[in-house]
């Protein structure tokens, strides 16, 4: 029953060789990457001139120190995790086996499900353990430090814990369904895996505000009756119909204030942080709520997936090209060896392909706050939610310029207000 394989076994033949090279040369330019993101954590960053109009110094330093530790861990992260798993792929590829399966004859689909769950369970344990002492000491000590998180470390652990097990789950899932379809569809696999990539990015999407979001935070009904007719205002002024607005009781594990949409179809939900309603006045509120409006509006959801299956697609192709394609069927072990392989290529792809969803990420972003602009047409009130917002969160309002072009998903908190400067003349113009 042999499958026609559509990768030649890594590094055997002339084309394996070149996927070989190409997989190192990634793995280079992501670690060149990671290096130009800790050395810009070390260098001075610019800092506007009108930035003092709105923040004081005081404020600025403790934004900065948190927000360059944060950095330098961040890039060291990088090179640990590329390292490792490289290491660790390389090291599994050499042997090739895996316990009560045999290396010799072509591999079924089913067994192909089953090691491909096991081998993504394997790299994320891996990821997770390596991880673990920076999601700490960025997630709980920083966060600590800076008067910004409110949990205990046992609090902090237990929501670690809840998300590693829900990331082996996915992990599994994944793996298994990608190692199956490569095995039951050698020539197509890179086509039926950019599908089942859409349509689990909409599933998820949809379960998300039901079955995801509750695992970590506790959600009520907005009994505020002025805040609530406000903010169905909002809705109706906007053409936005949404049943369920919610408050996320986020002052029990932070000091932060946010506000977000989530879900799709009859799952559709606005929530607000419970710090945003303590802590803002009405119209801040909701010229954070028309900002996300504008998100919704403009489909940016949508074009979110919908880019981000574009890029699944191209890494998989690029893959497949890379490794070549032969009429030889794949045995266990050469299988095994292709599917790591093929998880490291996809991480270290990714992380190479960051500035270009970044950039179309800050993109959305101009075009949800020019929404909540024209929506709201009040640029006075838009700067004073971005610099509360900016104070509430300890947000880098200045970064430095490498690490916004590479990572930043945000225009900065200067950016922001510039621009509804340039709304408010372009108001008193007309």
């Amino acid at each position: 029953m042999g499958k026609q394989s559509m990768l030649k076994a890594v590094g055997s033949s002339e084309t394996g060789t070149f996927g070989g090279s190409l997989m190192k040369a990634l793995l280079i330019v992501c670690f060149a990457m990671a290096i130009g993101w800790i050395i810009s954590s070390f260098l001075p960053r610019p800092i506007p001139e009108n930035v003092h109009v709105y923040f004081h110094q005081s404020y600025l330093d403790r934004a900065f120190q948190r927000a360059d530790r944060s950095y330098l861990a961040t890039g060291i992260e990088g090179i640990v995790t590329f390292l490792t798993l490289y290491l660790f792929v390389t090291w599994k590829s050499k042997g090739a086996v895996t316990p009560n399966m045999s290396a010799v004859g072509p591999i079924s689909s089913r067994s192909a499900l089953l090691l491909g769950a096991n081998l993504a369970l394997q790299c994320c344990l891996l990821l997770v353990v390596v991880g673990l002492p920076f999601a700490w000491y960025k997630g709980y000590y920083l966060e600590k430090t800076f008067g910004l998180s409110r949990l205990t470390l046992g609090g902090w652990f237990l929501e670690f814990i809840k998300g590693t097990f829900l990331q082996l789950i996915v992990y599994a899932v994944i793996g298994g369904v990608a190692a199956f379809v490569i095995v039951r569809f050698p020539t197509k696999w890179s086509y039926i895996l950019t599908i089942l990539f859409f349509l689990g990015s909409i599933l998820v999407a949809y379960i998300y505000p039901i079955v995801i979001a509750p695992l970590f935070n506790k959600f009520v009904p907005l009994e505020d009756e002025t805040l609530l007719s406000e903010v169905k205002g909002l809705f109706a002024q906007a053409d936005i119909k949404v049943d369920k607005v919610l408050v996320m009781e986020a002052s029990r594990k932070t000091a932060r204030s946010n506000a977000y949409f989530s879900g799709v179809g009859n799952t559709k939900q606005v929530v607000l942080y419970d710090n945003l309603i303590q802590n803002q006045p009405i119209e801040e509120i909701k010229l954070v709520l028309s900002h996300e409006l504008g998100h919704w509006k403009l489909g940016h959801i949508l074009k979110g997936v919908l880019l981000t299956t574009v890029g699944t697609f191209v890494i998989l192709t690029a893959f497949s090209l890379a490794f070549g394609s032969s009429g030889a069927t794949l045995s266990t072990a050469d299988f095994q060896r292709l599917f790591l392989y093929l998880v490291l290529f996809c991480m270290l792809a990714s992380y190479a392909l960051t500035p270009v969803s970044s950039y179309v990420s800050r993109k959305h972003e101009i075009e949800a706050d020019l929404f909540s602009l024209e929506l709201t047409k009040d640029p006075d009130v838009f700067i004073a939610a971005m610099v509360s917002l900016a104070r509430a969160n300890l947000s880098d309002v200045s970064p430095p310029p490498y690490i916004r072009w590479f990572a930043w998903t945000h225009p900065t908190t200067l950016e922001r207000i510039a621009l509804a400067e340039e709304f408010r003349s372009s108001l008193e113009a007309f």
